[in-house]
Formats: C-alpha cells, sequence, structure tokens
C-alpha cells in the first residue's frame, strides 16, 4: 500500500515538473517573440 502511494506521489510530481517547464518553455518563447518584433520595429 505504501508502495502505491510513493508511485502516485512520483507521477503527481512529475506532471507537475511538466507544467512547470511548459510554463518555462511558453514563456522563453513569448520573450523571444517580443525581442524579434522588437528588432523589426513593431
Amino acid at each position: 500500500m505504501g508502495k502505491m502511494h510513493w508511485k502516485s506521489d512520483e507521477r503527481t510530481r512529475g506532471s507537475r515538473m511538466a507544467t512547470y517547464f511548459r510554463v518555462l518553455e511558453l514563456q522563453t518563447v513569448t520573450h523571444l517573440l517580443g525581442l524579434k518584433l522588437k528588432s523589426t520595429g513593431w
């Protein structure tokens, strides 16, 4: 039973990590897009 709980906990932590990286990636893309628009004079 304890093992099962540990497994679900690991999965939760993994999905949280994936969400964090997705947000980080989105912020980076948005930032780069902003720089590109700025450099083209938009």
